[in-house]
């Protein structure tokens, strides 16, 4: 995989702390481009189709369907770009989950879980095993509140291992 972020990432304000920083953004923020080599599997263990798809921040809903299937409910929500081509198209949850589940089996959005931080210390980007089996890259990004202030998201978006399903 290839990763491109935005910079600045647009968050609702400077984050409360190192832990909160994913807290900071709003669903369905563009926070970058991955292309994906070869086909792999995804956070679900749904297939992740090799190609160029967009992230987008989402969290878990809160519905009783996902109890106990993550330990974080912050998600990269992967879009075919051809599905996904305006900074700001897609503005609702809703509108999010359908234009990731389009073409996929499963029917369910393809997914890779965020982790937040404790630690930004060392050199970024890094990489984490932060849990048996899951292998992760701890990121640094710029990023800008909606008055213009300057600060930094640091997180972790785990690129291989599953979540309990």
């Amino acid at each position: 995989m290839e990763f491109w972020f935005r910079s600045p990432v647009p968050v609702k304000a400077k984050p409360a702390s190192l832990a909160k920083c994913l807290d900071a953004i709003r669903q369905p923020t563009l926070i970058g481009v991955v292309q994906v080599h070869q086909e792999l599997r995804d956070y679900r263990d749904d297939e992740l189709y090799e190609g160029v798809h967009t992230i987008r921040f989402g969290l878990q809903p809160e519905d009783g369907n996902h109890l106990g299937t993550s330990e974080f409910s912050y998600f990269a929500v992967l879009i075919p770009t051809k599905l996904d081509c305006e900074l700001d198209g897609i503005g609702t949850y809703k509108k999010l989950t359908k234009k990731s589940s389009q073409e996929t089996s499963s029917e369910h959005p393809m997914i890779m879980s965020l982790r937040p931080v404790k630690s930004a210390d060392g050199e970024l980007p890094s990489l984490h095993e932060p849990a048996p089996d899951h292998k992760s890259v701890r990121i640094k990004l710029p990023a800008k509140t909606a008055d213009g202030s300057k600060t930094e998201i640091v997180f972790e978006l785990v690129y291989e291992g599953m979540g309990e399903f």
